[in-house]
């Protein structure tokens, strides 16, 4: 998705854009739910990156993103985590700083990590209750 990118001295908040932008993943829709085209989104990010890189603010291809939507499996990326991501990648943009502190974004969209551990244990104990009720 993202191309290789020339050793440039940059400020701090273009290189954690370029890292940001380099690292996201996004989960893929299930079998007939509707979702970003993968083309669409990989080749947009793609477009993002070289006007990171060539120096220019990438805020108004944020607001002008468009992409098409498929339902094959495989096809299409979760609409929810690819606006999650462009709405934080815009702030970033805009000089908050903060958008992208208590993600990552190596897990799809860059989503915070705690609710899915929560989520995680809550699921876990409950199996446990299960099967404590189930054996007794």
């Amino acid at each position: 998705m993202v191309k290789e990118r020339d050793e440039v001295t940059t400020n701090p908040s273009t290189e954690k854009m370029l890292k940001e932008l380099d690292v996201v993943r996004f989960r893929m829709t299930r079998r007939s739910i509707p979702g970003y085209d993968v083309g669409d989104v990989d080749a947009f990010l793609d477009k993002v990156i070289s006007q990171v890189q060539a120096g220019k603010s990438a805020v108004p291809m944020l607001r002008k993103m468009n992409f098409r939507t498929s339902t094959h499996r495989g096809a299409s990326y979760e609409v929810g985590d690819v606006d999650a991501f462009l709405d934080r990648l815009e702030s970033f943009a805009k000089g908050d700083e903060s958008a992208f502190e208590g993600t990552d974004s190596q897990s799809p969209a860059g989503i915070a990590k705690w609710p899915v551990l929560v989520g995680f244990g809550l699921v876990m104990v409950l199996l446990v209750v299960i099967v404590v009720i189930t054996v007794l």
